[in-house]
């Protein structure tokens, strides 16, 4: 969350993404980029505490704008995966 490709209002306090397997935390790293290609950092990373395979990212205030979410993490059994999507604050 936000979805990819969402238009969302008010701006999000945090990104959650979901996972097949459970993430080992200290391997995770989630950024978001602006359309100005400025990179905003989560000020926090932790994992739900009810559900070990979605990690969580506090993320500032963000005006409104377009925003790609690029994460990377390695996976329990030591898998490495990575990914982007794009959202959209109105």
């Amino acid at each position: 969350m936000p979805q990819a490709n969402a238009v969302v209002s008010p701006a999000p306090t945090q990104v959650r993404l979901q996972f097949n397997e459970q993430v080992e935390l200290p391997f995770s790293k989630v950024k978001l980029v602006d359309e100005k290609g400025a990179v905003v950092e989560p000020s926090k990373k932790v994992l739900d505490a009810a559900n070990p395979k979605v990690l969580v990212a506090t993320v500032p205030a963000l005006h409104s704008g377009a925003y790609r979410v690029q994460w990377s993490t390695v996976t329990r059994d030591g898998h490495k995966v990575k990914g982007e999507f794009a959202f959209r604050v109105k």
